[in-house]
């Protein structure tokens, strides 16, 4: 393999593990989220760690979350 292929062999890897909101055939509803400034400071840390936006990461965790709270109730 040469280098540009190794490169994008892994340019595609890293764009499978991303989680994007797949396209709405509708407007998205909106919320509206309050955080104190250190949870603010959290967020937005971890944001940039993995080039997303804030509200992509608060999506993310939204749904990392949920997911967790879904499995412990045996769902």
């Amino acid at each position: 393999m040469t280098n540009n292929e190794i490169k994008y062999i892994t340019m595609e890897q890293i764009r499978d593990t991303r989680s994007r909101a797949p396209k709405a055939s509708s407007p998205r509803k909106m919320v509206l989220l309050r955080l104190d400034e250190d949870e603010f400071a959290v967020l937005d840390g971890m944001a940039k760690e993995e080039s997303r936006s804030r509200s992509n990461m608060a999506r993310l965790l939204y749904l990392r979350g949920m997911k967790e709270i879904k499995g412990s109730k045996g769902e």
